[in-house]
C-alpha cells in the first residue's frame, strides 16, 4: 500500500512548527502503525533529510521519539 502526504511551507522555521505540532504528532501516530518503517523525506535546497529531521526538532521541545528511530 502507498500512500503519499505532501505539504510545502514557506520558511523552515514554519516546517519546525508544524513538525512540533499536534497535527504532526497524530501524522507521525498513524506512521508508527505502519507494518513496515514508512520512507519520510524533507526536502531542502541543498539536502533530504528523514526522519532523523523529525527527531532533531521535537527533542528540542522534549516530544517523544518515534518507534522508527525518530
Amino acid at each position: 500500500m502507498l500512500v503519499r502526504y505532501e505539504e510545502e511551507w514557506a520558511t523552515e522555521e514554519a516546517m519546525r512548527l508544524h513538525v512540533r505540532s499536534e497535527r504532526f504528532t497524530r501524522i507521525l501516530e498513524v506512521l508508527e502503525s505502519a507494518p513496515e518503517p514508512p520512507e519520510v523525506k524533507f526536502d531542502f535546497v541543498s539536502e533530504t533529510r528523514g526522519l532523523d529531521y523529525v527527531e532533531e526538532v521535537r527533542r528540542k521541545d522534549g516530544l517523544l521519539r518515534t518507534r522508527f528511530g525518530a
